[in-house]
């Protein structure tokens, strides 16, 4: 994950539930968080506000930022390509 971060000033998140967005945002070990300091994490999942929220404090304590940016309808439309945010 940290290369992830270290590869891009912008980075796009979409991940199946809390408990995966929770471990891109961990404080200790492999994580988004590493080397993030100027980095701005668009979180595209549809988690829980409580999730969110915690991801977005673990960014700006490591000098990152985020915007919520959940994706709206299923899966038929991101196999049809028409999801939006």
């Amino acid at each position: 994950l940290a290369e992830v971060t270290a590869g891009a000033d912008v980075i796009f998140t979409v991940v199946t539930d809390d408990a995966a967005q929770r471990g891109l945002f961990r404080a200790r070990g492999d994580s988004l968080l590493v080397g993030a300091k100027g980095r701005v994490f668009v979180n595209c999942a549809t988690v829980s506000p409580e999730t969110h929220v915690a991801s977005a404090q673990a960014a700006a304590k490591a000098g990152a930022r985020t915007l919520e940016a959940c994706m709206a309808s299923s899966i038929t439309q991101a196999r049809a390509g028409t999801l939006y945010l």
